[in-house]
C-alpha cells in the first residue's frame, strides 16, 4: 500500500504532537530528527496513580473514514533513563469506542513504549497489569477527540499513528516514508 494512497483512504492517520495545544508542563521542542522538525516533552513530575487534568491537552483529529483504527506512536526517552522510565503518557479518546484485548474500555489508560536514541513506533495499553494494543473504532467519519496526560517525566513523543487494514509493519513502513 503506498503512503498516498493510504493517508487519501484514510487508512493510515497521522497526529503531530507538536500541533497538541500545550497546557500543564508538556513543552514543545524543536528536533530535526522528528517528523514535522519537532516533537512535545512532558516536563512535569511522575503521575503515575492518577491522571492531573492541569497536563491533560486535547487535539481534534478528522477521521475521514468509519472503522477500527490502532493507534501507535512514535516516542523517545532521554538517552539517561532507565528502561522503563520516562515512556508512558495517559490516553483517551472519550468520543469514541476504545478497545483493549478486544474488550471495551473507557477512560484513561496508560500507554507505553520503549526508545532510546531514535523515536520508536510502538505503543500499548496497561489494563488492570494486561498488555495490549489499543484499537479505537469511530462509527462515523467526522471529528473526534485525542486526549493525552503527563504520566513519566522526560518523555519525548513525536506523533501518532491511527491505522486500519493493513498490518503494523506496512504501518510502520509508511510512516517511515513520511519522515
Amino acid at each position: 500500500m503506498k503512503l498516498q494512497k493510504a493517508v487519501e483512504s484514510g487508512d493510515l492517520i497521522f497526529v503531530e504532537a507538536e500541533d497538541f495545544p500545550l497546557r500543564g508542563d508538556w513543552a514543545k521542542m524543536q528536533s530535526t530528527d522528528s517528523s514535522g522538525g519537532a516533537y512535545l516533552q512532558f516536563n512535569g513530575k511522575n503521575h503515575y496513580k492518577s491522571v492531573d487534568e492541569k497536563h491533560t491537552i486535547t487535539q481534534e483529529i478528522t477521521i475521514p473514514q468509519a472503522g477500527s483504527y490502532t493507534v501507535k506512536w512514535c516516542m523517545r526517552q532521554p538517552s539517561d533513563a532507565e528502561g522503563d522510565k520516562s515512556n508512558d503518557i495517559w490516553i483517551c479518546f472519550a468520543d469514541a469506542i476504545q478497545k483493549g484485548k478486544g474488550k471495551e474500555i473507557t477512560g484513561f489508560h496508560k500507554y507505553y513504549g520503549r526508545s532510546k536514541q531514535t523515536f520508536g513506533f510502538n505503543g500499548s495499553i496497561e489494563m488492570g497489569h494486561e498488555h495490549s494494543w489499543l484499537s479505537v473504532k469511530f462509527p462515523k467519519p467526522g471529528v473526534y477527540e485525542m486526549q493525552i496526560s503527563g504520566r513519566s517525566e522526560l518523555l519525548q513523543v513525536d506523533r501518532f499513528l491511527l491505522f486500519k487494514n493493513m498490518s503494523a509493519d506496512d504501518a510502520r513502513e509508511l510512516a517511515e516514508i513520511r519522515r
